[in-house]
């Protein structure tokens, strides 16, 4: 891979011949550099063919130099835009560098030999000589590991969002409950002991504080998911600010200081999201009292320009160091050493503030001198141009919510009165004197409070709020044990510990850490300064009891332990003296200083060693002896051990002999004793012995994949890399000793392919599979095993080495990518599925709406155009009727499946006499089934009684008949049975009729579905009734199936429903009464309706009753009437303009006491209970049968 002269300097053309030698060693130098880069280089000519490209560049491609030399690189490689789209050749940026004289840098997509696509970074640059360019040099960097890395981050960061965003609901359910009753508990607290009443309180006030700390965490996850949306309206900002700082007056009031406000009113109103500014004004407000002691906090609102209104929050706190303001707003970021009312806070508060700020396109600062107080500013636009067009309204909500929670925050901050702390003298003094005492320090009241009356029972317990408080309680009465919390306002708990340890009167005193800070970073940090024990928030009483006396016992363990081990140190030194006696037999060398390092003894193999005499040691210091060893690691060991008085153990090499020595010294009160022993010999071995395996290690243990050798002749492995246990998940060791146990992990479907190819391995000369591994945990590992046979000096294979990688990310890959395709696919399929039964459902409706109304429309043109005989009129009128109460049920049915979808269902549950439920319902059809000479035989157990609505109930029975009615053809029969089976109720409709095809059945329960086109056309209907059925008889806890032997052949349905415990009996009462006992004379009756149709209607039907009626088309009509007529009772339509009936009934309500019922289409159950809410006594939904409204004006005047 030679460079060609042509690219060498100009000046290399016109040397002499010493200096073309030099240019020869400069061409020489730059393909050494060239061919040991990296980095992918091509070069190319003036023509812009390749003349050169190193070894990184024919590893990038799959191209050798031979194969691109001398032709253009877009000819033989081929390169593509980032998103795969090809490049025109005159848009290349690799090929513009040489024309355009300039340096191109980008990233494309090159395609190697083999096909693959892999995204690079590159650089091309020209390549000039005098005023021209002759070529090319480009850079070029596979770049795949950099996107695969970006792709990942991205990943992670949706991963993160989505988790907030759920872990911050599922709090706040729980919470919800718990809060639900704590409060019911609260509200009938009569009667509760105190105690027991006080930790309810400690209960709710926590989980209220709980709960605004998951609302902000849920604030937070909605931002970072982009669905934090502002709804925009405009406010009296200046009221609105006002009312809400004033809340914190008497806690500001209570401790000490002043609150000033001053929030003129501003010239017009300003855009702002209600419940966000809450949140803006309590947050800093809250913030200013934490960090405040004395003096005073300001909360001014004024228009600051033309188009900006400024709010500030001032204080004479503590203020904010300059190096902390920078970081102030970011997420849970909190000054450190900040003294404030209590170290409690997530440190999110200021970071909320920010971004509601930005929401509203505003910004936030803060101007903070140290030891003098803070100011933050908030500025908002004006107008309503910078905001979200559709996000401009009026939000439903009125009231301030969320202040109860900053206000009960901020009040558990102020200092404990000082009868309460009185209170607890008391109740530690009556604690038996003999008893441990403990001393607990925490700044949350509820938390001491609570640990305090765990420990009562046991142990005197005095309590303070922080570490200042504690270490002053400390040194008055030093306690038997010291409980305190991390995060204390003042000092907190890791400085109180330090201060502890430090003094040598506390130093023993055990101290227990409390803190709510989870993890194990934590306990350590708190276990290495010092802690005896490291107690984590939430514990149970059981679990503090238990490490208390533990720590307790312990600490007496310790003083004890403390006196034996004076008693053995002494004993040990008298063993010492004579121990020395014994050491001058030795082999190794040994030798006794005095405490000023002057030799006292030294055995015979010192003087062997050494080469030297006794009278040379004896009478001189060690650094007499020799002093070379002084200012050395030798004289800084030996120096460490008499300072620290430690045996020190250490070797060292002694330069000036040539030769290695481990040293052993032990020192004494009186001095220092050493062992020598000469280690030349071992550490000679140790070094070969390491420079071998460290090269062989290099080489094997680096490679990520497992690398084996194998041995053909013995027929095992002579080498396993490290990087099998990973992948395998096994030993080597084992395959060392059992070669077969290679192929034994092998899946068994893969075992014959690997076997085939490892026999062919010795014709072939190469070894390649992929397989799959079984690890010993059952999980399934892809391998591709790649080798090749080594051949010795005679040409003989002996040895074949080879790599397994691990594939298995890759072929998960691939199984993923399929499996995607198979759920699109089938995703498609229901996609069409739904549309194509939404179609004919939507065909169905339109027909089964419109088929009624053609001989209501009908009959009513001819009535009005023509006049019949009274026999005719009345087939027009019941035609009418049947064909409009076709339409009511339909109506209906649509109405129970918009119910039942959306959970709304609501069930009337009393006792059911099922005989009388079926006997109505059989009434109901009678005429149907008598028009088609259809008989109904009915076999009914006596009494059989159920729990649930009795109307829904024969709605299921009316649905069961009729179907059956419908589908049976003339002259069938259809058999209706009700018995008892176990503990069930079971009613079985079976008739002789059409038939369910057998692939139909498993559907016939579903909405909208129904077996095929003719079957809407020849029958009608929409398919919802048996659905319904279903639905109701599963909200009763019962069961529905239908059975079918094909079509043709009749159908049977049958409905389990749970029997009524203790066989109770359904409530017999008939409250149906006759429409001609009823009556409404003398009765005065005022309606309200805005169509002239419905006023018409009510006031023929009541005055058909002999009621005396008023009319009134508006609201605004019925408040003028009431003031001259006084209804016995209001019957109002509830959708009106200008004033809905809602808002009429409230009205009235302030006025009169009149009985009223809402006649209104909106026919749900939270229709209904809107109406009742709003002050009617009855709700009924349009239309009404005549005899249902005059029963129920009956009952409501009577």
């Amino acid at each position: 891979m030679a460079l060609e002269s042509r690219f060498l300097p100009d000046e290399a053309h016109s040397m002499s011949q010493m200096e073309m030698l030099n240019a020869d060693y400069y061409k020489r130098y730059l393909e050494v550099v060239c061919n040991n880069a990296t980095l992918a280089i091509f070069i190319m000519d003036d023509r812009q063919q390749c003349v050169y490209m190193n070894p990184a560049a024919e590893k990038l491609t799959g191209f050798t130099l031979s194969e691109v030399q001398g032709q253009a690189l877009h000819d033989i490689i081929h390169h593509t835009r980032p998103d795969g789209s090809h490049y025109p050749l005159e848009e290349c940026p690799i090929d513009r560098a040489f024309p355009q004289n300039n340096q191109e840098q980008g990233e494309e997509v090159f395609v190697h030999k083999d096909g693959s696509f892999y995204p690079v970074a590159y650089t091309a640059s020209p390549i000039r000589e005098g005023n021209g360019i002759v070529g090319t040099i480009i850079e070029v960097r596979d770049i795949t590991q950099e996107k695969l890395d970006e792709k990942a981050r991205e990943e992670l960061e949706q991963a993160r969002t989505a988790f907030f965003s759920n872990i911050s609901h599922e709090f706040r359910t729980p919470l919800t409950l718990m809060l639900g009753s704590l409060e019911a508990i609260l509200e009938d607290s009569v009667g509760l002991p105190q105690d027991k009443l006080q930790q309810v309180e400690m209960a709710h006030r926590n989980s209220l504080r709980l709960l605004k700390l998951v609302n902000t965490l849920l604030d937070f996850s909605r931002i970072e998911a982009g669905r934090m949306q502002a709804m925009y309206e405009p406010t009296d900002l200046a009221q609105l600010t006002t009312e809400l700082a004033s809340t914190f007056r008497a806690a500001v009031e209570r401790a000490g200081m002043r609150l000033i406000v001053d929030c003129p009113t501003l010239p017009e109103p300003v855009y702002v999201d209600p419940q966000m500014w809450e949140k803006i004004v309590l947050n800093l407000l809250s913030n200013a009292f934490k960090f405040t002691f004395k003096g005073e906090i300001e909360v001014s609102l004024k228009l600051k320009t033309q188009n900006y209104v400024e709010l500030a929050v001032r204080d004479t706190g503590i203020g904010i160091p300059p190096a902390e303001i920078p970081h102030l707003f970011e997420r849970f970021h909190r000054v450190k050493e900040a003294q404030g009312r209590s170290y409690e806070g997530s440190g999110i508060g200021l970071s909320l503030v920010q971004e509601l700020v930005k929401l509203h396109g505003g910004t936030v600062a803060v101007d903070s001198t140290l030891g003098q107080g803070s100011c933050f500013t908030v500025l908002i636009p004006t107008g309503r141009a910078h905001l979200p067009q559709d996000r401009i309204g009026r939000s439903q909500r009125s009231t301030v919510s969320g202040v109860a929670s900053y206000i009960e925050e901020a009040l558990r901050w102020l200092p404990e009165e000082a009868e309460k702390q009185k209170s607890r003298k008391a109740g530690e003094n009556q604690i038996a004197s003999s008893s441990p005492r403990i001393l607990l320090a925490d700044d949350n009241a509820d938390m001491r409070d609570y640990v305090k009356r765990l420990l009562s029972q046991r142990y005197a317990v005095e309590t303070v709020a922080d570490g200042v408080a504690a270490l002053n309680a400390i040194k008055q009465n030093p306690p038997d044990l010291v409980l305190t919390d991390i995060m204390m306002p003042r000092m907190n708990g890791l400085e109180l510990l330090q201060a502890l340890r430090a003094n040598s009167q506390t130093r023993e005193i055990p101290i227990i850490l409390l803190s709510a800070q989870a993890g194990e970073e934590s306990r350590v940090e708190g276990l290495a300064a010092g802690a005896d024990d490291y107690l984590t928030k939430p514990f149970s009483a059981r679990e503090l009891l238990a490490r208390v006396e533990a720590n307790l016992s312990m600490a007496q363990l310790r003083r004890e332990a403390a006196q034996r081990e004076y008693e053995l140190r002494i004993a040990a030194e008298t063993a010492n003296e004579k121990l020395e006696t014994v050491l001058a037999s030795i082999n190794d060398v040994f030798m006794t200083f005095d405490r000023d390092w002057y030799y006292t003894y030294i055995n015979r193999r010192t003087l062997e060693t050494s080469g030297m005499r006794q009278e040379d040691f004896m009478g001189k210091t060690l650094w007499d002896v020799f002093p070379d060893l002084v200012d050395t690691q030798f004289h800084a060991e030996l120096q460490r051990a008499v300072t620290e008085q430690t045996p020190v153990q250490f070797e060292y090499y002694y330069p000036k002999w040539q030769r290695w020595f481990e040293n052993r010294v032990y020192p004494s009160a009186n001095g220092v004793s050493m062992f020598v022993t000469e280690i030349t010999d071992r550490k000679q071995a140790e070094a070969a012995l390491r420079e071998s395996e460290a090269r062989f290690r290099q080489m094997a243990e680096t490679i990520h994949d497992a690398f084996w050798l194998w041995n053909i002749q013995e027929n095992r492995h002579l080498y396993i890399s490290p990087a099998y246990e990973r992948i395998w998940g096994r030993s080597r060791e084992i395959v060392y000793q059992n070669p077969h146990k290679w192929i034994e992990t092998i899946h068994p479907e893969d075992q014959p392919q690997v076997k085939n190819a490892a026999a062919r391995c010795l014709q072939n000369g190469y070894f390649e599979q992929e397989y799959r591994v079984v690890r010993p945990d059952g999980s399934i590992c892809w391998i591709r095993d790649r080798g090749f046979v080594i051949n010795n000096d005679n040409g003989e294979p002996y040895r074949v080495a080879g790599v397994a990688q691990d594939i298995t990310e890759r072929k998960q890959v691939e199984r993923e990518r399929e499996e995607l395709l198979a759920r699109e696919k089938a995703a498609r399929e229901s996609a069409e599925t739904a549309n194509r039964i939404k179609d004919e459902f939507l065909a169905v409706l339109s027909h089964e709406l419109r088929s009624p109304l053609n001989p209501i429309l009908g009959w009513v043109k001819l009535l009005q155009s023509r006049k019949f005989d009274e026999q005719a009129t009345a087939k027009a009128l019941a035609t009418i009727e049947r064909n409009a109460k076709l339409q009511t049920q339909l109506i209906e049915d649509l109405l129970d499946v918009s119910r039942i979808l959306r959970g709304k269902m609501a069930l009337n549950v009393t006792p059911v006499n099922l005989v009388s439920v079926i006997e109505a319902a059989s009434e109901t059809v009678r005429l149907a089934a008598a028009a088609k000479d259809i008989q109904i035989q009915k076999e009914f157990a006596s009494e059989v009684v159920v729990s649930g609505d009795s109307s829904r109930l024969q709605q299921v029975a009316w649905n069961l008949l009729s179907n059956a009615v419908k589908f049976t053809p003339t002259g069938g029969c259809i058999q209706v049975r009700l018995q008892q089976v176990g503990n069930y109720a079971q009613i079985q409709v079976q008739d002789t009729g059409k038939g369910i095809h057998p692939d139909f059945l498993p559907y016939v329960f579903e909405y909208f579905r129904q077996e095929d086109g003719t079957t809407t056309r020849k029958f009608g209907g929409l398919g919802l009734g048996l659905a319904i059925v279903r639905q109701i008889t599963e909200l009763h806890g019962g069961t529905v199936k239908a059975e079918s032997l094909g079509e043709g052949q009749g159908a049977t349905f049958t409905v389990q429903l749970p029997l009524l415990k203790h066989n109770q009996e359904a409530n017999k009462t008939d409250s149906r009464r006759s429409s001609n006992t009823l009556h409404l004379q003398d009765v005065r009756v005022l309606v309200v309706d805005d169509e002239v149709d419905m006023q018409e209607l009510l006031l023929a039907i009541l005055e058909e009753y002999e009621a005396e009626v008023r009319v009134a088309a508006s609201a605004t009509e019925a408040l003028l009437l009431l003031n001259s007529f006084q209804p016995d009772i209001l019957i109002s339509d509830i959708g009106m303009p200008d004033v809905d009936g809602y808002m009429l009934m409230q009205q009235i309500r302030q006025r009169s006491e009149v009985p009223a019922i809402a006649l209104t289409a909106y026919a749900g159950e939270y229709d209904q209970k809107q109406a009742l809410a709003a002050g009617f006594q009855n709700h009924l939904a349009k239309p009404v049968e005549p005899e249902k409204l005059v029963q129920a004006i009956a009952n409501l005047i009577r």
